[in-house]
């Protein structure tokens, strides 16, 4: 079974601002699998989508810039 992602654990492992996760989760629509408190649980596939949204946004360079 896969690990279910918080909000943080995203943006860890995409290097980003958890800022910037949250924004970009809100305005693509993408709901969480579940809630435990008031955590926002995600699916990892998540991780993937936004990957990709980062890419197709050009949003590169930030992301380069959010990694060093």
């Amino acid at each position: 079974m896969e690990r279910s992602l918080t909000l943080g654990l995203i943006a860890e492992q995409l290097s980003c601002p958890v800022w910037k996760v949250n924004y970009l989760l809100r305005s693509r629509g993408i709901k969480p699998i579940q809630r435990a408190g008031h955590l926002r649980v995600f699916s990892p596939d998540v991780v993937d989508t936004l990957r990709r949204e980062l890419d197709s946004i050009g949003q590169k360079k930030e992301r380069q810039r959010c990694t060093a």
